[in-house]
Formats: structure tokens, C-alpha cells, sequence
């Protein structure tokens, strides 16, 4: 799993100041969203991009809008120019940084299951 922390440079995202939100779009190399808190972009976009439980550790509380862009781990690299990759990204655009440690998941287990009795 991973953790979402500052960087050394610090915070580099804007508050949200429109009000409108929150919402947010992730695509191929992009993602976008406005009115986001740090644990939305924590457990919500971030998690979706790497496939992985993300945590925020930030502290920070407000919410902003964010813009990132970066190389897809499965494209040449000149196909998108000269993006970053997604964690260069992460830490050169928004000033954050995702640290990669073990740690517990959330998960459910089915001890048994039975098809319900009629009525």
C-alpha cells in the first residue's frame, strides 16, 4: 500500500475557490478534479491510478483543485512527449509524495453461504 505525504518542497495545488464539486476525471496519462480534500485524492483517485490502497498522511485539510499529468507505465515514452513518470509526477507537480509500505486492507470473508429457506 501506499501513503500519501508532503514533499520536501511542499503543497504546490490551489484551493478551490469556485465552489463548484467536487468532482474529478482520471484517464489515460490525466487526472483531473475540482474541490477535492486529500483524503478523496488519497483514497479515491489515487487508489483508482495505482490499482492500490492509498492513506493520506498529509495532515492537510481544504480542499483543491488538481491537474496531473504523466507518462502511462505501458507507452513509449514519446508517444505523450515528455511527461514525467506517475510518481515523478505526483511529487514535481503537486508536491506530494507516495510512499510505498506494507500494511492491513480492509477485506471481507465468507465463512459459508446457503441458499435461503421459502416462505
Amino acid at each position: 500500500m501506499y501513503s500519501l505525504v508532503v514533499a520536501k518542497g511542499g503543497l504546490r495545488l490551489s484551493r478551490n475557490t469556485s465552489g463548484k464539486g467536487p468532482f474529478w476525471s482520471l484517464g489515460r496519462g490525466t487526472l483531473t478534479g475540482e474541490k477535492i480534500s486529500m483524503d478523496m485524492l488519497a483514497t479515491d483517485l489515487l487508489q483508482k491510478a495505482l490499482h492500490q490502497p492509498v492513506d493520506d498522511k498529509t495532515g492537510i485539510a481544504g480542499e483543491y483543485d488538481v491537474k496531473l499529468a504523466w507518462t502511462p507505465d505501458e507507452i513509449f515514452p514519446n508517444d505523450l512527449g515528455d511527461q514525467p513518470s506517475f510518481f515523478t509526477a505526483v511529487r514535481e507537480q503537486w508536491g506530494l509524495q507516495l510512499e510505498h509500505h506494507k500494511g492491513g486492507v480492509k477485506a471481507l470473508i465468507v465463512d459459508a453461504a446457503e441458499k435461503p429457506l421459502p416462505n
